[in-house]
């Protein structure tokens, strides 16, 4: 994630996506200056871009909820992340074990 801080100054952290949204997303930062409140950010790889609208600590880092731009809405086709699951879907259960010879 990118983002300018209240001075200005570029800063750059990798960070956890632990949610995503049409309208926003969640990540988890671990960084010891994490966006405020209205600061821009941009996501990366896919480049969405928004508002960091809430910056809470927690024991693991910083949970960012963004607030995507206007016009900016996330879709499955245009960014799958690769660590993404689905709690509607339901794992298939093991097949059922053949008859022993």
């Amino acid at each position: 994630m990118e983002w300018s801080d209240d001075r200005g100054v570029p800063r750059r952290s990798p960070a956890i996506l632990e949610e995503i949204q049409p309208s926003g997303a969640l990540l988890l930062l671990d960084t010891d200056c994490p966006p405020h409140k209205a600061n821009a950010v941009r996501l990366s790889p896919c480049g969405y871009r928004g508002k960091a609208r809430r910056s809470t600590e927690s024991p693991s880092g910083y949970h960012i909820e963004i607030a995507f731009d206007k016009g900016v809405r996330w879709h499955p086709a245009d960014y799958q992340p690769t660590h993404s699951f689905n709690p509607n879907s339901r794992p298939t259960p093991p097949a059922a074990p053949g008859p022993h010879h």
